[in-house]
């Protein structure tokens, strides 16, 4: 298994696991590689006020909701 399969794998494994929120700080270097050479995902920080100053506390992952190429569902192209 490549390098890019296996950093598929694992990320996505990570993200279903935490059901793509919420996810602990420790995987975030994991997800901005994803981001750069898998998949465009938005990484969103959840923070939190600590004295005065913004924290970050965990992330979560907003997938593009992207069709499939050339491909439709059957409800857009459907006469009435």
């Amino acid at each position: 298994m490549n390098k890019y399969a296996s950093l598929k794998l694992t990320t996505e494994y990570i993200g279903s696991v935490y059901q793509w929120r919420n996810i602990p700080l420790q995987y975030l270097t994991q997800f901005i590689d994803y981001r750069n050479k898998i998949r465009k995902v938005k990484l969103r920080m959840n923070t939190k006020r600590v004295n005065g100053a913004k924290v970050v506390v965990d992330f979560h992952v907003e997938k593009s909701a992207r069709s499939s190429a050339g491909q439709s569902n059957g409800l857009l192209n459907r006469r009435s």
